[in-house]
Formats: structure tokens, C-alpha cells, sequence
């Protein structure tokens, strides 16, 4: 009986590592809206999309916060600025297609349960069955 609890303890570790395995963190702005992280601010509170734009990964599902949130915005068309004549002292003017977004540290989150539903099933039978062969030791 103490190999199948071990065996159940086991199992339970390996498929809860599983559905919680994080991919990457970033330190942006999300918008819900497009389910990205920006971190590219280059006026702050305001970012970029371009080139600064985080998307999940394959069979990661969302984004959770490990720190924050705030507001900030993303300017999703583009920044207006003013330079000087060198054309290196810019002053931001304004921002195009802002949309208001949460800034923080977010991790993406690994949710791919259907892929061990099997295991899960395994799992929880293994447990009843112990639990029914307990009460049936029980009771004799």
C-alpha cells in the first residue's frame, strides 16, 4: 500500500509540474486586448509595439502578473516627437492609437491540460480504488 501512495504522490508531482511550467518573464505593459507584453518605452509611461512586442508561446495560454500593476499605455500606431536639428534630442509630443494597458512583470503560464487529461484520470482512479480497498480492509 505505501508503493501505490508513493506511486500517486509521484504521479500528482509530475502532472502539476507540468500544467505550471512557466516560459519566459517580462517587464512591460500588457494589453489584454492583444494578449501581449510591450516592452519597448521609450517615453515613459509610453511603448512601442514595434519590435518590442512579446506574444505567448506555443501552448503557453496566459499571461499572469508577478509584480505590479499600474497603468501605462501603449502607443499602438505610433509616437510623435520633436527634435532638435541634430536630430538627437527628441521630446515626445504625442502618442497615436493609445490604448490604456496594466505595466508590470508578467510570466506566461503553461495550461495544456487537455494533453494530460490521461494522466489526471490515472491519478484520480489510482485513488479511488486505494480509498475503496481501504474501506474494504476496514470493515473485514
Amino acid at each position: 500500500m505505501k508503493t501505490v501512495n508513493c506511486l500517486l504522490c509521484i504521479l500528482f508531482c509530475v502532472f502539476l509540474s507540468s500544467i505550471t511550467k512557466a516560459q519566459g518573464t517580462y517587464t512591460g505593459c500588457y494589453l489584454p486586448s492583444t494578449n501581449k507584453v510591450y516592452t519597448r518605452e521609450p517615453y515613459p509611461p509610453y511603448f512601442l509595439p514595434v519590435s518590442g512586442a512579446v506574444s505567448l508561446s506555443p501552448s503557453y495560454c496566459y499571461w499572469t502578473p508577478t509584480s505590479g500593476p499600474a497603468t501605462c499605455t501603449v502607443c499602438t500606431v505610433s509616437i510623435t516627437q520633436t527634435c532638435d536639428a541634430s536630430g538627437n534630442n527628441c521630446v515626445f509630443t504625442s502618442c497615436n492609437g493609445a490604448q490604456v494597458g496594466i505595466r508590470g512583470t508578467f510570466t506566461m503560464i503553461y495550461c495544456s491540460l487537455d494533453e494530460n487529461i490521461l494522466l489526471l484520470l490515472l491519478t484520480s482512479g489510482a485513488v479511488a480504488l486505494s480509498i475503496i480497498y481501504k474501506e474494504k480492509l476496514s470493515s473485514n
